[in-house]
Formats: structure tokens, sequence, C-alpha cells
């Protein structure tokens, strides 16, 4: 999913989701893989990981549902045009990514590490069984499920085949279907 405008553009980029713990209300905390730097597979090269990673406290964790009765999806949005002229997304559709959990908003909720010379942004948020049971038992059942890393890029430039992207912050994670494929390889 990609608006581009002159000054930002909308990207995703692929991580993981595991079950860390259930509460006493059967709400699941996670700890998420967001995304890591470097370049990923639809040549976009994320900079500067570190400095923006804890731009994700706070946000939502999102997951659409399709009629099929499948769970989870790619980033279901509907792009429009609103009443000033300006395309916008609009999240209501039948089968839109809906929140479902959030990132915690607090100073340790989201840190880095280093993976096979790669920095990770890392994360613990909690999804809401009570409004989303058939999502919490199927990871339950698979352990874990793909994410993707909702993103406002506001720097980015061009390296040869790579979009470089610079400047940056963290809108939200999404987690995606079985069948979708990962932008960032491992």
């Amino acid at each position: 999913m990609a608006i581009k405008t002159k000054k930002q553009e909308l990207v995703s980029g692929l991580g993981e989701l595991r079950v860390l713990r259930q509460d006493s209300d059967l709400n699941y905390d996670v700890q998420i893989a967001i995304m890591r730097s470097g370049l990923n597979d639809n040549g976009w090269d994320y900079r500067n990981v570190g400095r923006y990673a804890k731009t994700f406290r706070g946000t939502p964790i999102l997951c659409a549902y399709l009629p099929t009765g499948e769970i989870g999806d790619g980033h279901n949005v509907e792009t429009v045009v609103g009443p000033d002229g300006r395309k916008r997304y609009r999240f209501t559709g039948p089968t839109a990514e809906r929140i479902v959990g959030m990132i915690y908003d607090t100073d340790d909720a989201v840190w880095t590490e280093e993976r096979d010379g790669e920095v990770w942004a890392i994360a613990r948020g909690k999804l809401w069984r009570f409004y989303n049971p058939e999502l919490v038992d199927k990871i339950a059942r698979q352990g874990r499920m793909s994410v993707s890393a909702e993103t406002n890029v506001t720097k980015a430039h061009r390296e040869g085949d790579r979009e470089v992207y610079s400047q940056w912050y963290g809108l939200g994670v999404t987690i995606l279907g079985d069948g979708v494929a990962p932008a960032v390889p491992g």
C-alpha cells in the first residue's frame, strides 16, 4: 500500500508477532519484531531504525478479516478523495484493517536489537481477546503470525534500484494473512 505525495509516503515492511502470556481477562501480551534496517524485498531501504523505533509506541495493531472466514490479509484499506479534494485512507469497508490491539505506550515498550547485522525494532503490546477471539485463538494454535510495519516516510531518495528512507515514523503494525509474501527476509 503506498500513497505518494511530495513530502511523504506510507509504506510497509514485514516482521513477526508472538505471544508472551495471557492476562486474567485472556488478553494476549505479545512481542512484535516490527521491522529491520536495510533493503527489503520491496526495494525499500529503511535507515535510522534506532532513531525512529520508539515512534511505534502507543500505535495500533491492526488485522483484516475476510468474508471467507480467513483471519489476516494484506493492507486492506480504500483510497478515497475527500471533500477537500485530497486523497486519504478509509478503513470502514467490510474487509478493511481494524484495530485489534495496541503497542504499549511506555518507555520500555519499544527497543532495538541487532540480528544478523541488521537493527530490528522490537515492541511489546496487547491483543484484545474479547473483541478478537478468532485472531487470538489462531495465534495460540500457530504460535506466531507475520506482521507488516505501517510507516509514514517524510524524507527519501533513490540509490540505484532502491528507495532509501532516512526519515520516517511508525503509524502501526498490521498482522498479515498466511498467504501474504514477506517483504523482509527472515
